[in-house]
C-alpha cells in the first residue's frame, strides 16, 4: 500500500450525486479520516453540499459548519464580492453610451440578481 502521508480530500457538491454512490464514497472516505494510531497519518476531508438528510446521517458523528445559520453573513459577502467585481465593470463601461443613471440602474440590478441567485432563486 502506498503511503501519501496526510492527505486532504474535498469532495464538492455531494448533494448533486446518485444517493447510492455518494453514501459508499462518505463511508468509505470517513473510514480514511479515522487515521491509524500506529502510523500517526490523519487524513482530512471536507464535503460540501446543500443540507441533505442523508448526508447529514453519514457525517452526524463528524464536526460540521452549517452556512445556512449563517445567511446574513453569506449574503453580505457575496453581495460584497458582487458589487466589487461590478464596479470593476463599470470602469470599464465609462465610455458607452448609456447615462450614468441608467448605467447604475442596470448595474444595480445586476448586482440585485447575483445575489438572488446565489440563494437559489
Amino acid at each position: 500500500m502506498l503511503n501519501v502521508g496526510n492527505a486532504r480530500i474535498i469532495i464538492d457538491g455531494a448533494d448533486e450525486w446518485d444517493l447510492g454512490t455518494v453514501k459508499k464514497l462518505l463511508t468509505d472516505l470517513t473510514r480514511l479520516t479515522t487515521g491509524n494510531p500506529s502510523t500517526k497519518v490523519s487524513h482530512k476531508l471536507l464535503v460540501a453540499s446543500r443540507d441533505v438528510p442523508q448526508i447529514s446521517r453519514i457525517l452526524s458523528r463528524k464536526p460540521i459548519i452549517s452556512l445556512t445559520d449563517e445567511t446574513l453573513a453569506v449574503g453580505a459577502a457575496i453581495r460584497a464580492y458582487a458589487h466589487s467585481r461590478i464596479a470593476d465593470l463599470r470602469d470599464q463601461l465609462s465610455d458607452a453610451v448609456l447615462s450614468d443613471a441608467d448605467e447604475a440602474s442596470i448595474l444595480q440590478e445586476l448586482e440585485n440578481r447575483l445575489v438572488e441567485k446565489s440563494n437559489g432563486e
